[in-house]
């Protein structure tokens, strides 16, 4: 894929007095109505079994780019996103009115998953500028009886000052079958994204990396914490820092399934990011559940809950059954 080019100067715009937002939102179901005959996606057509219009849909893509708007006036300059049907329907929601002003290029691969939902990425190129980009596949043909999941998409690029950031949004397989059933297909994915970050750390220690995604496990599951390597932003003898495992151990979450919340969004960076001496860093305190109540409904419990799409065949006009999660980066440019 190749980017449009961006002038040097728009490029160096970030200042170090900046903070910048980088974004994850599993967004729930962005299909267009048109029937795939390669997925199965049948039920997100007119035709189908949750009655999916033209108009659904983009009342789906307004709702979605009211919340990117929302998290930040400015813009977040990445945003990782999950279950996507296609390239197009996020190059809509990239155009939308609220957020066109960010220049948004997508960043898209189709995968082998059944249901046809993948993930992407948009990212504006007056902050990133596009160097490559590759997917993760790995199959779960052996010992699960499936062919293929979501897969890992990854993006290298440049920021500010030269710095290079290597991104991954990852959609781990679901608790569908229970979790303890389950498990053992997220550690297959773990696996699979932690050869990736050996790799990049054995050409170069220092690599910047930032991961975010929906891993349908929390920070403290062996998945996270055993396989990717990936441990409390606290502690500092490991590669990889979670930086939502203290909401975690708040019971803070971003989707609540039976009255409880689960941390299942994440974003997690390589240590050096850490460093506020670092050329670029993130500000962990800035790692937030995005929560508005705008964007919630009160259950008949009294807990307010992410306000979706669709309950069964019912639509309510949502926005997704899960939270937003966003964080902030510095330049430490002189």
């Amino acid at each position: 894929m190749q980017s449009e080019s961006v002038a040097p100067s728009a490029f160096n715009e970030l200042k170090s007095t900046d903070n910048k937002t980088v974004m994850f939102y599993n967004v729930e179901n962005l299909f267009d109505t048109k029937d795939d005959p390669k997925s199965n996606d049948d039920d997100f057509t007119p035709e189908g079994y949750k009655g999916w219009t033209k108009h659904y849909f983009n009342e789906k893509l307004k709702n979605l780019s009211s919340v990117i708007a929302g998290v930040d006036s400015d813009l977040p300059v990445i945003v990782g996103l999950a279950e996507v049907e296609n390239k197009e329907v996020v190059e809509k929601l990239a155009q939308q009115k609220n957020i066109k002003s960010a220049h948004y290029q997508v960043i898209h691969e189709n995968s082998l998953d059944e249901r046809g939902i993948d993930v992407a990425l948009m990212y504006n190129p007056s902050y990133v500028r596009y160097i490559d980009h590759q997917i993760i596949r790995f199959d779960l043909r052996e010992g699960f009886g499936e062919d293929y999941t979501r897969d890992i998409l990854y993006m290298k690029a440049q920021l500010i000052d030269n710095q290079i950031i290597h991104v991954f949004v990852n959609h781990w397989p679901s608790r569908r079958e229970g979790k303890k059933k389950s498990e053992p297909k997220r550690i297959k994915a773990a696996e699979a994204l932690r050869e990736k970050v050996e790799e990049l750390f054995e050409k170069d220690a220092n690599a910047n990396i930032l991961i975010m995604g929906d891993f349908n496990d929390t920070p403290e599951n062996h998945s996270l914490t055993r396989y990717l390597k990936a441990k409390n932003s606290i502690e500092q003898t490991t590669d990889l820092q979670n930086l939502f495992y203290q909401h975690a151990q708040e019971k803070k979450g971003t989707i609540n399934y039976q009255n409880r919340w689960y941390q299942f969004d994440q974003i997690i960076v390589s240590t050096n990011l850490m460093d506020s001496n670092n050329k670029i860093s993130v500000l962990p305190s800035s790692a937030q559940n995005f929560n508005e109540r705008w964007i919630m409904y009160k259950s008949s419990k009294g807990i307010y809950k992410p306000n979706k799409s669709y309950s069964g065949k019912r639509y309510h006009a949502g926005y997704s059954d899960h939270l937003p999660i966003t964080v902030k980066f510095s330049s430490n440019a002189q």
